[in-house]
């Protein structure tokens, strides 16, 4: 796994927290982007609302240059939690379970060349290692993903059971950009 890949799963934590602090308090308002809302200034009056109601100062909005700028911060993050919401649907898993997939694969596929495919197995210190959480945290999310099927365990440490799967749950979480 490259460092901007690593570096996508730490917005992608950042993400996360930022949506469990969001949940109940005016989000709806603030993903309202509807063309009509934002020309008649209703989006901007509910932005202003909910800062209120959160008692955030709301001198801080008004000395925003434009609200394009925020909506141009929110595209990726929409665009991220889309990703993952689609990950959650297909294949059931959280947020900390996708991380620890990817850590996986990542320590898994490390040593892999074109002319000599080579599998390291990832165990439970490795993998808390790499993604820097606590290991019985690891230690049960790994039993959770290898009971439906994605991971199995070895005497070394766990692999990924089908690389096609893997890579397809890649795709959705990082897609390729085009060339």
């Amino acid at each position: 796994m490259d460092l901007s890949t690593f570096y996508f799963f730490v917005l992608i934590l950042i993400v996360y927290s930022v949506e469990s602090e969001w949940c109940g308090m005016g989000a709806p308002a603030i993903a309202d982007k509807s063309p009509a809302a934002n020309q008649s200034g209703r989006y901007r009056r509910s932005l202003l609302r909910e800062s209120a109601v959160r008692g955030a100062d709301t001198g801080s909005l008004g000395e925003m240059s434009s609200l394009d700028e925020l909506h141009s911060a929110l595209t990726p993050i929409n665009r991220a939690l889309d990703r993952l919401n689609r990950i959650k649907r297909r294949y059931g898993f959280d947020i900390d379970d996708i991380i620890i997939i990817a850590a996986c694969g990542a320590i898994n596929f490390a040593g892999a060349r074109h002319d000599m495919p080579f599998v390291q197995p990832a165990n439970v210190s490795s993998i808390a290692e790499y993604i820097r959480t606590p290991r019985e945290t690891v230690r049960r999310k790994l039993q959770v993903i290898e009971s439906r099927g994605f991971l199995q365990r070895y005497s070394g440490g766990y692999l990924i059971t089908s690389t096609r799967e893997w890579l397809s749950l890649m795709d959705i979480l990082v897609p390729k950009r085009p060339a």
